[in-house]
């Protein structure tokens, strides 16, 4: 999980201007990849929430997360070595947290 937590640094880093400062992943279950990816507000994410405007934050996190998921969906598939049915994320802003949610193909018996 360490590569994939990489991965996804790396992917925030590079699209964002800033990546999370913690990762972690953990199976739940045989087909689901949970993801808590904290820290990672830009200056003007902070800004905008220090000022009222968290919808306009969390909106900006949920848009980029639909922009980047095909990226982080290939990293995952990459990684796990198994097909990503479904991508779902979500954010909470006091703390700075996000969610991300792989849901993988059944494994064949």
């Amino acid at each position: 999980m360490v590569t994939l937590c990489n991965g996804l640094v790396g992917l925030f880093r590079e699209f964002a201007g800033r990546g999370p400062s913690k990762c972690k992943a953990h199976w739940a279950g045989s087909d689901l990849i949970v993801v808590v990816l904290q820290g990672g507000f830009t200056t003007a994410d902070q800004t905008l929430y220090e000022a009222g405007r968290g919808m306009a934050v969390r909106d900006s996190q949920h848009a980029l997360s639909d922009v980047l998921e095909a990226k982080m969906t290939e990293l995952v598939q990459n990684t796990t070595r198994r097909k990503v049915q479904a991508f779902m994320s979500a954010s909470h802003q006091d703390p700075d947290l996000r969610a991300l949610l792989f849901m993988l193909e059944p494994q064949e018996q």
